[in-house]
């Protein structure tokens, strides 16, 4: 089954505009509420009809960038959310990038310094279809320690 938090992560930039409301005025806080509620309705509306079917994405044989693209189709999903709902149903290719792993990839692996969302692509690319499991562990590592493992 996938996790009640998909619809939730399927609408991340609402989502960060939620969390950034320190430098939101009122209608624009109103504006990302409103659309994902509305996103959130219209997505219950296409599963109850029988448009979409997540369940389906559990076994399907797309590839994962067709399946990307399927995802896409859902109002509010976009490469990033798409790319962790991906995750949800055991695809770990996308690297799903947001402030926290390219921060954290520019302080590991880049001396401080911003850069490219291909350059971080590039790194992991020998990672395969591994690569965005590989980013979480390799961003969150400090999280456990290494000898705790």
């Amino acid at each position: 089954h996938l996790s009640p938090h998909a619809v939730v992560i399927g609408h991340g930039r609402v989502g960060s505009a939620i969390v950034e409301m320190g430098t939101r005025t009122q209608k624009q806080l109103t504006e990302a509420v409103t659309a994902l509620v509305e996103g959130n309705v219209e997505l219950a509306h296409k599963v109850a009809a029988g448009e979409l079917d997540p369940q389906s994405w559990l076994v399907t044989d797309l590839p994962t960038p067709e399946l990307k693209k399927e995802m896409k189709k859902v109002k509010g999903v976009g490469d990033y959310a798409a790319e962790n709902l991906l995750k949800l149903v055991g695809r770990y290719d996308g690297l799903a990038l947001d402030s926290f792993l390219r921060g954290q990839f520019y302080k590991t692996h880049n001396k401080e310094k911003t850069c490219a969302d291909k350059k971080i692509e590039r790194h992991y690319k020998k990672y395969g279809q591994w690569r965005g499991l590989v980013i979480w562990c390799d961003m969150t590592e400090r999280w456990i320690g290494k000898t705790t493992l």
